[in-house]
């Protein structure tokens, strides 16, 4: 999965889209709508197309308590390989469903991984 910004888009601090300008101070309401600097720029993220409602995800969770943090998707991906090594011991019939979830896992930290700025 591709990041949702580009390492110019993190180090800027905004996107630009046929929505505008979308700065990393946004606030997000119940209903997921974006609003920018306290101005009442309202964008409805369902009605986003993908790219760019990627980049208002990753720009909302920068820095939030309920966002990501950097160390999870190699956490996923530890998960994921202990998971990997359980299949061996388990008895017939649940490694697939194990290597299922491993699976599940890497995914997961590939998402998360797209949505954090790069390291540096």
């Amino acid at each position: 999965m591709k990041p949702a910004l580009t390492a110019e888009e993190w180090a800027e601090g905004e996107i630009e889209g046929r929505y505008g300008v979308v700065r990393t101070s946004l606030q997000v309401d119940h209903k997921g709508r974006i609003f920018v600097n306290d101005d009442y720029h309202c964008i409805i993220l369902n009605e986003m197309d993908t790219d760019f409602g990627q980049k208002v995800a990753a720009l909302c969770l920068h820095e939030q308590p309920f966002g990501f943090k950097p160390q999870e998707p190699a956490e996923e991906r530890e998960i994921a390989g202990i998971l990997e090594d359980l299949v061996d011991i388990l008895p017939d019939g649940k490694g697939k469903r194990i290597l299922a979830l491993a699976w599940l896992c890497r995914k997961r930290a590939d998402r998360i991984e797209a949505l954090l700025p790069p390291v540096e």
